[in-house]
């Protein structure tokens, strides 16, 4: 059995073990999680370098053997051609994700009458969460409220929060957009990005991602929740 077909084996085994460990830990462990994901993400890359090993090779011929149907493969030149593939696969994604952002902030909206309520709002929250005010940007696109930039983050917010969202409806958004820059969201994502995207053949490089980002969403939301002290604005916000 070749180098690539084992990692494929080694990196669906340990989605597996992860999906049942997630079922086992409590959701309010949302580091606990976090952590596990990421060793899920890394570990079948770290097995890489000993995918050549003597024990591989005996295992991987004694399964062939055990199993007649499993495949040889086409060969270990296979892993360099994916590596190479998914690397301008993250290259031209990359591409894509950073020029939309650069068109949306290209398109700032004229100013609203409730701008700096938003502005007053984010900085009292940035102080109260111990980072730097970001930037406010305010956007014609309704795409709702994100964070973009990682060296100088800044918060976009589309009109359309600014015209539906009450004054703490959106103190618990904007709060939401702050644990995100407190915790470095936007560095992280695009490093598992980036990695999931060079390892893509990987089933834990597809599936890990996605659960990353509901445990982040929901790590962000507490936060909010801690910085206002105001949870049914933030379930009244989601539901805009």
């Amino acid at each position: 059995m070749n180098a690539t077909l084992w990692l494929l084996l080694i990196s669906g085994l340990i989605l597996g073990v992860v999906r049942l460990s997630l079922r086992v830990i409590s959701p309010d462990r949302v580091g606990l999680r976090q952590y596990l994901l990421l060793s899920g993400l890394i570990i079948p890359v770290l097995v890489i370098p000993f995918s050549h090993s003597t024990i591989l090779e005996f295992c991987g011929r004694f399964l062939h053997q055990l199993f007649d149907t499993l495949p040889w493969g086409p060969g270990d030149g296979l892993m360099v051609r994916l590596l190479l593939a998914s690397l301008l696969l993250g290259l031209g994604a990359t591409t894509v994700i950073v020029g939309r952002q650069r068109r949306l902030l290209a398109r700032e909206a004229p100013q609203h009458n409730r701008r700096r309520e938003a502005e007053d709002l984010l900085r009292s929250l940035s102080r109260r969460a111990g980072i730097a005010p970001p930037r406010l940007h305010v956007t014609a696109r309704p795409f709702g409220a994100a964070v973009t930039g990682v060296r100088r983050p800044s918060v976009m917010l589309s009109n359309h929060l600014l015209d539906v969202l009450g004054h703490e409806e959106l103190e618990a958004v904007l709060a939401h957009e702050v644990a995100h820059i407190r915790r470095r969201d936007v560095l992280v994502k695009w490093i598992v990005r980036a990695f999931a995207v060079t390892f893509a053949w990987l089933p834990t490089s597809w599936a890990i991602p996605r659960l990353l980002d509901r445990e982040r969403e929901k790590a962000c939301d507490d936060f909010a929740v801690i910085l206002t002290g105001k949870p049914m604005a933030l379930a009244e916000a989601l539901i805009v």
